[in-house]
């Protein structure tokens, strides 16, 4: 079946087109999206709001707050920003300016992503909240005070770089190493 497009022009009924399917942002329930938007924006969004040193993907942040986390939060803490893959990685001072219009879609596309992939919510929000914290301390280490050592050493500890030197991944590798997470986390096979 070939893919129907969204007019590109047709922005005020709130649609617009994801990478396999259409986001509803008026009502996200209707949104038709997978696993694969939200890796493949996920790995195309900057931390930090791009202001860092190195481009270090919101993938790449879930796949480190999915390895610090124990086993029974691991689905949770890497679908943790989900939301953003659709709605952006907005720093948090922004956020807060922006109040409670952006918290309202933001938690209505939170919920539509823990019904599609059977997560809760309650994990989501709270129990993985220190894994996002801690994982936020060492990228911002990393990343804005140039002090990637600590970052290095977690990553190690859980196999996520190769022992060189340059720990952020490009977008690319940031995605392959999301939905090689997923796949772990929610125990499905290999194709």
């Amino acid at each position: 079946m070939e893919r129907k497009f969204h007019p590109i022009l047709d922005y005020k009924d709130g649609i617009c087109d994801g990478y396999t399917g259409q986001i509803n942002f008026k009502q996200p329930e209707l949104s038709i999206f997978s696993i694969d938007d939200i890796a493949c924006g996920l790995s195309k969004i900057c931390r930090f709001g791009g202001q860092i040193h190195d481009f270090y993907t919101v993938a790449q942040h879930s796949v480190l707050v999915m390895h610090l986390a124990p086993p029974e939060l691991k689905k949770e803490a890497l679908m943790h920003d989900a939301a953003e893959a659709f709605l952006g990685d907005v720093v948090k001072p922004l956020k807060h300016l922006i109040g409670d219009k952006y918290e309202e879609l933001e938690n209505k596309f939170t919920k539509v992503i823990c019904d599609r992939f059977g997560l809760n919510a309650h994990k989501l929000h709270i129990l993985t909240k220190q894994y996002d914290i801690q994982a936020l301390k060492l990228e911002s280490e990393a990343l804005q005070k140039r002090n990637a050592i600590p970052l290095m050493i977690e990553m190690n500890k859980h196999e996520m770089i190769d022992g060189g030197e340059f720990f952020a991944w490009t977008h690319g590798q940031a995605r392959f190493e999301f939905m090689s997470a997923y796949r772990k986390a929610f125990n499905i096979p290999i194709r």
